[in-house]
């Protein structure tokens, strides 16, 4: 387990997340929302200062790293019902993030 007061430990994961995220398409726009920082705190993050010592956004890291560990980078952008994972968690935000891991298997499963 990680020591999350420790704040190279945040700068590393911001530096994991932003890359996953980086990997599905994702703007910078739609990065700041769907880690919950606020304007100033993306700034400082981007300049690779440690992520807020906050329990949501240290969950939305945690969901969003283990979404990016469990799909593959373009299922972030394929439709389901009309929405594409991405526009689902930043519409619904948390519960969103929770579901989509509870949703589905592992797909990298299937993959060959």
């Amino acid at each position: 387990m990680q020591d999350l007061e420790n704040d190279a430990v945040r700068v590393q994961l911001g530096a994991e997340v932003i890359a996953a995220m980086d990997a599905w398409g994702t703007s910078r726009d739609e990065q700041r929302e769907l880690l919950g920082l606020s304007r100033d705190e993306w700034t400082r993050v981007q300049k690779q200062a440690p992520l807020p010592l906050q329990f949501e956004v240290l969950e939305r890291v945690g969901h969003l790293l283990a979404l990016a560990e469990r799909y593959p980078e373009d299922w972030f952008r394929r439709p389901v019902h009309g929405k594409t994972p991405v526009q689902r968690m930043l519409r619904e935000g948390l519960p969103a993030m929770a579901a989509l891991g509870a949703e589905a298997p592992d797909r990298r499963e299937n993959e060959t």
